[in-house]
């Protein structure tokens, strides 16, 4: 569907019928009101380029605070897994450790089952030779 625009001069409120070319007031006037339109439009052209030139400046701003916020939380994200490697290599460490120490006791509990059942079984020859 296309839409036909209205010309220039009828979207601006001028209308190149509303003076007489061959009357100098006429044209006089005519050329006041397009400076007016022109001073209006100049002052619109600048309230937007400072709406625009703000905008920009606080876009900057935010990109800049979160451009500073997002280095941190990098740095921060670095920072824990730097100390969950670091601690994982503990924890591997505290694990073969304790796995050490389980096989040295079950070792050594074998060994004093051994003892035992000789001390028993000594006990027990002691016992039988008093009978």
């Amino acid at each position: 569907m296309k839409t036909t625009e209205a010309p220039l001069q009828e979207r601006l409120g001028v209308d190149d019928h509303q003076y007489d070319a061959t009357d100098l007031h006429s044209c006089i006037r005519h050329i006041e009101r397009l400076r007016l339109e022109k001073g209006r439009l100049a002052s619109e052209l600048e309230r937007v380029q400072t709406i625009i030139s703000t905008y920009k400046s606080v876009e900057d701003g935010l990109y800049d605070k979160h451009k500073v916020e997002l280095d941190l939380l990098q740095k921060q994200v670095r920072a824990y897994i730097a100390r969950n490697d670091e601690l994982a290599k503990k924890n591997d460490a505290l694990t073969k450790t304790i796995n050490e120490l389980k096989k040295a006791d079950s070792d050594n509990k074998g060994e004093e089952m051994d003892n035992f059942s000789r001390v028993n079984d000594d006990t027990s020859k002691l016992d039988s030779d008093h009978n």
